[in-house]
């Protein structure tokens, strides 16, 4: 009982290293609502929304899914774009340190990034994953307006929100709703990603039981688990992916990022996995992994130096 408690608290603790009291983006950032007023897929009456806020460590309660724009700055010609995913055990968005932090060092690289605010607990699947394909199909509607190459879309996760990336990677181009306009007619598979500590396994006896519960709900849906479960879900068209993790994390433990890496060698699909010396869970933006991102994104689409 202690180590499930203890277990987790360090899941929540995903962005204690950005314990503020409010969400912090730069006074110019443009902020666009994902879907059209009162189009919302599977949105909760408003009877039953309780009022967005601020808890401790993120957002909760999100009820009205947002993009917030970082365009790429000093760059010539396209740009590839990454759709930024942060954690918070699909029942917080933490969107300082594992969001706006990190779109804007994106944009300083040459970038485009778009940090996505969207639905979690009390919403479960497929709620989630149907943002994440709206935010891919909206950077490819942006694309011609932002200097974006569509075919150099990518996400970025952390922790939940890794596996919602690396859920995006796998079952991007699945058919969750009827399109309500042309943006839903885009595609939505990316074409990399990069996942920081993420959840992987929703089935293995390490899987972290609090994504199951706020994403499925029903432990014993274990056809459920299995089709959310990336590992299991990995085919030779799978995105290219950079997983980071650290090596001391005992919230999520390394085996996540071990087990979709070896399913992606096992299908052909190039990976890379870095470990962060004496690093546990939720550090978000950090050094030790960005130039070694940047290097393999990189080696995937030539930046501008």
């Amino acid at each position: 009982m202690l180590k499930t408690l203890f277990t987790i608290w360090m899941i929540f603790m995903t962005c204690s290293t950005s314990l503020l009291a409010q969400e912090v983006r730069p006074d110019d950032a443009k902020v666009m609502e994902l879907w059209p007023t009162r189009q919302v897929p599977l949105q909760k009456p408003a009877s039953e929304q309780q009022p967005e806020s601020w808890q401790r460590w993120g957002l909760i309660n999100i009820h009205t899914p947002t993009l917030t724009i970082y365009p790429a700055k000093n760059t010539k010609g396209k740009t590839p774009a990454i759709l930024i995913l942060p954690g918070g055990g699909y029942s917080t968005v933490c969107m300082n340190h594992e969001g706006h932090k990190v779109g804007q060092w994106f944009s300083e690289q040459g970038i485009a990034a778009f940090v996505l605010k969207y639905r979690c607990k009390p919403y479960k699947h497929p709620v989630p994953l149907l943002d994440t394909q709206r935010g891919m199909r909206q950077i490819r509607q942006l694309a011609k307006q932002y200097n974006i190459d569509p075919n150099r879309v990518g996400v970025m996760g952390f922790s939940a929100g890794g596996h919602l990336a690396a859920t995006l990677s796998t079952l991007g181009n699945k058919d969750l709703h009827t399109p309500i306009d042309d943006i839903d007619k885009l595609a939505a598979k990316p074409d990399f990603s990069v996942l920081c500590y993420p959840v992987i396994t929703l089935i293995e006896d390490f899987a972290y039981r609090g994504a199951i519960t706020n994403l499925v709900g029903n432990h014993k849906d274990i056809k459920m688990r299995m089709l959310l479960s990336p590992e299991k879900q990995v085919t030779p068209s799978t995105p290219p992916a950079f997983l980071i993790h650290g090596d001391k994390d005992t919230g999520v433990i390394v085996k996540n990022s071990e087990l979709y890496r070896d399913a992606l060698k096992a299908k052909g699909v190039d990976t890379q996995l870095i470990l962060l010396s004496g690093k546990g869970h939720g550090f978000g933006f950090n050094e030790q992994w960005a130039k070694p991102c940047r290097d393999w994104i990189n080696k995937l689409y030539s930046l501008n130096p």
